[in-house]
């Protein structure tokens, strides 16, 4: 780990956008929410990652160089690859929620931005620029962490199918879900599952 702090005691975010994520295109949105950051006093790094390859470079970059937080502007795939690669580090994690479901910003309250309202996602921003850091606990499944979820099963077999999916299968982002699950119920019968928690453990067949 190396300290991120410049010499003036600057802190440092780098702002990932996913462009893939979400119903809309949302950099201009973003930039505006990056600049919000350097108004406070920030050192900010923006980076538009173009690929999944690239979005796991660059999480793993800020990591190495010790960056305060990673801000990433994209959905739940987005979030949940950002939180596994920062797993251990000493980077914090913060969310533009740009994505179709947004259920992890959602879940902490943060209010989805409004398209058509200029200044949404500038109001998200300020309430992160003065947000608490927290440590929150990951889950894992099969060696790789996640924050929010897991699928198994049929679900997995759904989502592995349908995603990542094309911008404008998001308009009806349900759709293809349903066709798939129904698709993929027949003949369906389960599989071998393991679950352990700490002071616990289950194992058997599920149909999930």
């Amino acid at each position: 780990y190396k300290p991120s702090r410049e010499p003036t005691g600057m802190r440092v975010a780098w702002v990932v956008h996913n462009p893939a994520a979400g119903r809309f295109p949302s950099e201009s949105q973003v930039r505006r929410a990056a600049a919000v950051f350097a108004a406070a006093g920030w050192s900010v790094r923006f980076e538009t990652a173009a690929r999944r390859d690239h979005l796991q470079e660059l999480t793993l970059g800020a990591s190495r160089a010790g960056v305060d937080v990673l801000v990433v502007a994209g959905g739940d795939g987005t979030v949940g690859l950002a939180a596994s690669l920062l797993r251990g580090s000493e980077t914090a994690l913060a969310v533009l929620p740009t994505g179709t479901a947004n259920v992890w910003a959602r879940e902490l309250g943060t209010p989805p931005p409004h398209w058509a309202q200029r200044g949404s996602m500038e109001l998200i921003a300020e309430r992160l620029v003065s947000g608490e850091i927290r440590s929150v606990d990951l889950g894992e499944a099969n060696g790789r962490a996640f924050l929010l979820w897991a699928g198994t099963g049929l679900d997995a077999r759904v989502v592995n199918l349908v995603e990542p999916r094309r911008r404008v299968d998001k308009v009806l982002p349900t759709t293809l879900y349903a066709i798939h699950a129904l698709r993929s119920a027949r003949g369906w019968n389960g599989l071998d599952l393991e679950v352990l928690w700490p002071g616990g453990r289950v194992r058997g067949r599920s149909l999930v």
